[in-house]
């Protein structure tokens, strides 16, 4: 062998020894995101953290472990260990719904039949085509649909998040990869092999657990006066509201139907706001005509509207972690009436307020 051949040869030896120890410490370095993003430690510390800076700061709290948002926590942790085959009560919503109910704080027995389904930046379109979804393609009625109750959680903002440039819902829904969202169809699964489902949740659920790492101290926001609040309403529902109102209540009226035939518990909440929005012409026009259309379809409404003092509210449609447990208390004693008649929850399962 001659030097120019024994020399390439090396070369060859030492660029594969480069090339493996790079892939041994990329994998390295990628199961140990994997294993941060799963750890149940990790997931309190983060938990933690948020908690205090939601006290700090005046806001509202929800536990999302160490995802990036509430949204990929909802998505890779609730939906994915969701168990519907004793029935359940679901509440779903906006962002407004998210704050109002604990879920996460629940006991053991009625954390397994007690979900918080509220979606950042969704309408009463988009919580639609989320109900049908969980139904037609997560099983949310395997126990039959007289041990299900839906709570949809109202308020007039949602009108707004029509509005929304990002169009956070659809944006959410399509980042996995393994979803489809139509405006007209709704979400649809894509067909993927397991292997390719599971290497994408994989990837997801670790870039969310980076992005979380990432935005653990954001600058801190600028504290907004209630006095404001009006306005920010006014502003959020620009002069569109008139035309995206009744192509909301379509849409609401079309689910309450559908819920009905297939034989669902269906309950309407009117969910907490502040006395500014009193007089606002879309609030008041929305509390017409959705008190209606719930009278026409014979669908129970509760009102909890005025339940929570202006006191405690992080901003101009949140609830902060002062006003939670009122609303909460609200919503549980719906959702334990229900379970312990359906009989999903003995007698003795009650609710202890926080």
């Amino acid at each position: 062998m001659n030097s120019e051949t024994s020399t390439s040869a090396a070369i060859v030896r030492y660029q594969s020894a480069v090339s493996f120890a790079l892939l041994l410490v990329l994998g390295g370095i990628f199961a140990s995101v994997d294993l941060l993003a799963r750890s149940r430690s990790v997931a309190h510390w983060f938990n933690q953290h948020n908690l205090a800076e939601a006290s700090r700061h005046h806001e509202h709290f929800a536990r999302y472990d160490q995802f990036f948002d509430k949204i990929d926590y909802l998505w890779m942790r609730k939906l994915e260990q969701a168990d519907y085959s004793k029935g359940g009560v679901e509440l779903f919503g906006s962002s407004v719904a998210i704050c109002s109910m604990r879920d996460w704080a629940l006991p053991a027995d009625q954390m397994a039949l007690i979900h918080n389904y509220g979606y950042s930046g969704a309408n009463m379109v988009n919580t639609a085509h989320f109900i049908r979804f969980l139904i037609d393609h997560k099983g949310l009625l395997a126990a039959g649909p007289d041990k299900s109750l839906i709570v949809l959680g109202l308020t007039y903002a949602d009108i707004g998040n029509s509005l929304d440039a990002r169009n956070y819902f659809q944006e959410s829904i399509l980042r996995s990869g393994l979803y489809e969202y139509d405006s007209e169809t709704g979400i649809v699964p894509i067909p993927v092999s397991p292997f390719q489902r599971l290497a994408k949740t994989e990837e997801m659920r670790c870039r969310s657990f980076l992005m979380a790492v990432d935005s653990l101290w954001p600058s801190p926001a600028v504290r907004v006066e209630p006095k404001q609040f009006r306005k920010i309403s006014v502003m959020r529902m620009g002069n569109q509201w008139p035309i995206l109102l009744p192509i909301q209540m379509r849409e609401e009226g079309e689910l309450l139907r559908d819920l009905k035939m297939r034989g669902v518990h269906v309950v309407g909440v009117l969910l907490p706001e502040g006395s500014w929005n009193e007089g606002i012409p879309a609030h008041d026009q929305f509390m017409v005509q959705i008190r209606k259309l719930f009278a026409d379809e014979s669908v129970p409404l509760v009102d909890c509207t005025g339940i929570v003092p202006d006191s405690d509210f992080s901003d101009s449609l949140h609830c902060s972690m002062g006003g939670e447990p009122i609303i909460h208390w609200a919503l549980m004693k719906i959702a334990l009436d229900f379970l312990h008649q359906s009989g999903a929850l003995g007698a003795g399962s009650t609710y202890s307020p926080l």
